[in-house]
């Protein structure tokens, strides 16, 4: 399947590349990079690479810390951290004059 491919999402399509960024960002945390590591090493160290092989257990472990390991405590400590950096870049945007204006006081 191509990268440009859409795949469908509850809340609607979602491009093929970005899925792919995502779970890519999320092997490369440090919460997992070790275990990763070596399992790409276990899986480069053996002639007959299926990538079966290799994906089952990299999926297994975003599953398991979204679903088993994050707890309700977990998630609301992300959604106060999301609202308190909404509400700075809110407040930053409104401390700056519109571009027009910025622009009328520099003549």
């Amino acid at each position: 399947m191509s990268d440009d491919a859409m795949r469908p999402t509850d809340r609607g399509p979602i491009a093929a590349a970005l899925v792919r960024d995502f779970i890519a960002k999320a092997l490369a945390h440090e919460a997992v990079a070790d275990e990763v590591a070596e399992l790409l090493y276990t899986y480069l160290a053996h002639d007959d690479r299926d990538s079966e092989v290799l994906a089952r257990p990299l999926r297994g472990m975003i599953v398991e810390i979204i679903d088993h390991a994050a707890t309700d405590e977990d998630w609301h400590a992300v959604c106060a951290q999301l609202v308190a950096n909404a509400c700075d870049a809110l407040e930053l945007a409104s401390a700056e004059p519109p571009a027009d204006q910025n622009d009328s006081l520099h003549e």
